[in-house]
């Protein structure tokens, strides 16, 4: 059985459903889903989530006492799961129908123990903005591109409940959990790969956590990626004081900016407006040249596709 944990905290109902309903309605069906409240005042959400338990026995449904924060919520969730196989999901992203049947049907095939898929980005609405699908499948080449940045998008993940014991599930690494957690399992002698088809919706809200801290998640994902390039694991206090170091709201602000920059250029490219497209991305060097150290790793990540 595959154990699916979808932690929440105050997205639109619209949108937790459209998630969970992504679920519910997979071809693979012995799953049990574990949704997550991190907002014990959003009466909102319960409310809904009464109401769609009783319509499906595979959810489940939990609410935390105080706010406890992404990590300590899917520990939880996971410290709660049955099944042999854990699976990951968001309260806004939409998983494809075929999603779990042919990622675990690729993890048997390839031997992995953390496997991931190709993505697409979508807006609020649902509209596809551009694929993301450009990151390695093989595990040696992933092992590779991690040197870069993270590889496996963290909503799409399913792995062996063994890996995640065996590591002690998420560290303290605020926005940048997973991107820990995948590297301690490599150096660990995991194997990890990606399914070479879009199985995956990402939602790209205005909104997000992950959005407003942007600048945050690069410092540290440098600071981990140092780390793993020297085959070493990183003590997360560490990385927490070097992160408060280096921070700066003048730098922050020009990386949002040009994350803005270059995903609206992604946007016009696939839609194919060429001179606009051209026109935003090449503004994203001359307003943060931090970003523009991301987007070289987003590239040498590419070159590594299979």
């Amino acid at each position: 059985m595959i154990s699916v944990v979808l932690p929440c905290y105050r997205e639109s109902i619209d949108l937790l459903e459209q998630s969970i309903d992504s679920i519910l309605n997979q071809s693979y069906k012995d799953f049990e889903l574990i949704v997550i409240l991190d907002d014990p005042k959003n009466s909102q959400i319960v409310n809904f989530m009464d109401k769609k338990k009783l319509m499906d026995s595979r959810i489940r449904f939990f609410q935390n006492e105080v706010n406890l924060g992404v990590n300590s919520t899917l520990r939880k969730g996971f410290s709660n799961a049955k099944g042999e196989i854990f699976a990951r999901m968001d309260a806004d992203d939409i998983s494809l129908r075929d999603r779990f049947k042919k990622q675990l049907s690729w993890m048997k095939d390839h031997e992995l123990d953390l496997c991931g898929t190709q993505t697409e980005v979508i807006d609020d609405n649902g509209k596809i903005m551009y694929s993301a699908a450009m990151i390695p499948t093989k595990s040696q080449k992933v092992k590779k591109a991690l040197r870069y940045g993270q590889v496996l998008a963290h909503p799409s993940w399913m792995m062996k409940r063994e890996l995640y014991e065996k590591l002690n599930g998420y560290r303290d690494i605020p926005t940048a959990e997973d991107y820990d957690f995948t590297l301690r399992a490599v150096l660990s002698g995991a194997k990890a790969g990606n399914v070479p088809e879009v199985l995956f919706q990402y939602r790209m809200s205005t909104g997000s956590v992950s959005r407003s801290s942007l600048y945050d998640q690069y410092l540290t994902m440098k600071i981990l990626s140092d780390s793993y390039r020297n085959n070493k694991v990183v003590d997360p206090d560490k990385i927490k004081k070097q992160v408060l170091a280096d921070t700066n709201i003048e730098e922050s602000e020009k990386y949002t900016i040009a994350n803005r920059k270059f995903n609206n250029g992604l946007t016009l490219l696939k839609n194919r407006n060429l001179i606009k497209a051209f026109s935003s991305l090449v503004q994203v060097p001359f307003i943060s040249m931090a970003y523009m150290d991301k987007v070289y790793r987003l590239i040498r990540i590419s070159m590594l596709k299979n």
